[in-house]
C-alpha cells in the first residue's frame, strides 16, 4: 500500500526530552514517507526529531544544534541517583542515533570510519564544546541532513514530495 508523503515545516528550539522522543517515535512509526524541512533551528532534543525523517531538509539560513541539555535533579539521595542513571541512558541513546546517522555520511566514507571512530567523533565534538552547532552543509557532511531548500535538487515543496514519491 502505497501512503501519501508528509512534510513536516518545523522550527524547533527542543526542550523537554521525553515529549521529543515521542515525536521521533510517531515518525519512525509512520506508513507515510516523512520529509521535515527546518526553519532557523533544529536544537537540542529538536536535532533528534530531525533524525527520524525519510527526509530532512535545512532551509539555507537554519542550523542544527547537538548538546547533552540539562538535567535537573531534586529529591532525596535513591531519586537523585536514579535521575542521574536515567539521564546517562537518553545520553547515550542520542548519541547512538547521531552515529547512526554519521555512519551513511560523506565524512565517514571520506574517512574510512568504523562504527567506533564515528561514534568517538561524537564523543569529542559533545566533550569539546557545550553546543556543537552545524550549518546546513556541515549537517549534510555529518549525515544529520540530506539536502538544503532551494539548492538544485530541493528547490520547491513539490520537489520534496516528488522525492519522498519515488523514493519511498
Amino acid at each position: 500500500m502505497c501512503y501519501d508523503p508528509i512534510i513536516i515545516h518545523m522550527h524547533i528550539p527542543g526542550r523537554e526530552w521525553s515529549d521529543s522522543m515521542s515525536l521521533y517515535d510517531a515518525i519512525r512509526l509512520s506508513p507515510s514517507p516523512i520529509a521535515i524541512i527546518v526553519y532557523s533551528r533544529a536544537e537540542s532534543s529538536g536535532s533528534i526529531i530531525l533524525q527520524a525523517a525519510d527526509l530532512r531538509i535545512m532551509m539555507p539560513n537554519a542550523y542544527t544544534l547537538i548538546h547533552y541539555g540539562s538535567t535537573f535533579v531534586d529529591g532525596d539521595h535513591k531519586v537523585a541517583v536514579s535521575n542521574l542513571q536515567w539521564s546517562q541512558a537518553e545520553a547515550s541513546k542520542m548519541v547512538d542515533i547521531f552515529t547512526d546517522k554519521l555512519m551513511d555520511s560523506p565524512l565517514v566514507k571520506e574517512k574510512k570510519w568504523r562504527r567506533v571512530n564515528a561514534k568517538k567523533h561524537i564523543l569529542s565534538q559533545l566533550d569539546n564544546k557545550a553546543d556543537w552547532i552545524l550549518s546546513p552543509t556541515e549537517s549534510i557532511n555529518y549525515g544529520f541532513a540530506d539536502g538544503i531548500f532551494s539548492s538544485d535538487e530541493f528547490t520547491s515543496i513539490e520537489d520534496i514530495r516528488k522525492y519522498l514519491q519515488k523514493n519511498y
